[in-house]
């Protein structure tokens, strides 16, 4: 299955030393948007994104230049190019933690897995269960 990322929910679980948690989860793709805000600031966090995307992390660009024009008017970049890109690829699902970007992505129908903080709180569920079978 493939599933797209967030910045927020990529920093997060790289602080906590659990990113590659998201490899349970299918295919992980990240917009190169988002790449480009991980990179930005010269830390342990871009140091540990970089890295997954040499392994399991893929990093793709949206097509829909129309689509991203008009998301980018109302959500910042990443998350614009997280919903475009879903669509394009039909992801299963999407890691966005904010309440915005939520929204829109629910109006186009992707199934959203999130939390205020994080954005990643009913993965973590996931992995509890995992680990109870």
């Amino acid at each position: 299955m493939k599933v797209v990322v967030n910045t927020g929910p990529l920093v997060f679980l790289s602080k906590i030393n659990r990113l590659a948690f998201l490899q349970s989860f299918g295919k992980i793709i990240i917009p190169k948007t988002v790449l480009s805000e991980i990179k930005f600031k010269k830390d342990d966090v871009s140091v540990r994104v970089s890295e997954a995307t040499g392994d399991w992390l893929t990093i793709k660009a949206a097509k829909d230049n129309n689509l991203l024009k008009v998301l980018t008017n109302e959500l910042d970049g990443g998350e614009a190019e997280v919903i475009c890109l879903a669509l394009e690829e039909k992801a299963a699902w999407v890691v966005l933690d904010d309440q915005d970007a939520r929204r829109y992505a629910h109006r186009y129908g992707i199934r959203v897995e999130c939390h205020r903080h994080s954005g990643t709180h009913r993965m973590g569920k996931k992995e509890r269960d995992d680990k109870e079978l």
